[in-house]
């Protein structure tokens, strides 16, 4: 059965990557933990499939599709692991048509099911937008 899925021959294919995550989101997380209060979690590179369920009933597959592949940068969840809130760097791929469209599927549906998501442009004052973002959101 295992065979169905992959072809032996191909795992030259693959390698392991350097890194999960880019310079950039390397500087958040850092900055991320460096001012996040005990009781708190950060999670990197988070499947929106992950954190938000899709309901059962018709259409169950096509719906939950939507969101499988798509992620979000980091995740804060509090002790209990329940998640607290999204957030997405944007770097200069955000300005492309496709990607805004995406972005605003994700920003609708993380409202509708009432989960914060804060969309931070990268070259800004990580340290400070950090700052309030837990300012915003209570995390204390």
């Amino acid at each position: 059965m295992f065979k169905k899925f992959f072809n032996f021959e191909s795992f030259s294919s693959y390698k392991k990557r350097q890194s999960v995550i880019d310079k950039r989101e390397e500087a958040f997380f850092f900055e991320l933990n460096k001012q996040l209060p005990n009781g708190f979690y950060v999670f990197p590179k988070m499947r929106v499939a992950d954190i938000i369920e899709t309901t059962d009933g018709k259409g169950y597959y096509f719906r939950r599709n939507k969101i499988l592949s798509k992620h979000i940068d980091f995740l804060i969840s509090n002790q209990s692991f329940m998640p607290i809130l999204a957030v997405e760097l944007n770097g200069s791929s955000h300005r492309i048509e496709k990607r805004k469209d995406s972005d605003d599927q994700k920003k609708k549906v993380f409202e509708f099911v009432g989960l914060p998501i804060e969309f931070i442009e990268v070259g800004t004052d990580f340290s400070l937008d950090v700052k309030n973002l837990f300012t915003k959101y209570k995390i204390h």
